[in-house]
């Protein structure tokens, strides 16, 4: 197969390969992604980390969240149909799942970043955001 493309740390990545996705209610093929090599792996986890940093504290984290529900809001059909496309699911409710997506994105983005923690075991983590 081909070689693909991965984002890491920013900078675009060539892939040993591409695997194929199959829409699972059709077995029609959907499109490639790109894989990655157990390397580019753990160093996309890396990265993730460094840019997560404090994420919680960022003062523009409400406004990069809103505007990820504003991109999302925006192609809301397109992604339901890549997401029908990619697990097979009905299109309703794929559209259902990406408006979700949304709406818990504002959501998070309007709660305040302190919170009081009720409950962290293996069993449960309860915490009470007040806005």
């Amino acid at each position: 197969m081909q070689a693909g493309l991965n984002f890491i740390d920013g900078r675009p990545r060539e892939s040993g390969e591409t695997i194929a996705v199959r829409n699972p209610a059709s077995d029609k093929p959907a499109g490639m992604a790109a894989a990655a090599t157990r390397e580019q792996a753990e160093e996309a986890v890396r990265a993730a980390v460094r840019a997560a940093g404090d994420w919680g504290a960022h003062n523009g984290r409400p406004l990069l969240m809103a505007k990820a529900a504003d991109v999302i809001d925006e192609h809301q059909e397109e992604l339901a149909r890549l997401l029908t496309l990619e697990q097979g699911k009905p299109l309703t409710e794929a559209r259902g799942e990406i408006g979700r997506a949304s709406l818990w994105l504002r959501h998070y983005a309007d709660a305040s970043v302190d919170a009081e923690l009720v409950r962290d075991d293996a069993g449960r983590r309860v915490e009470i955001m007040r806005r």
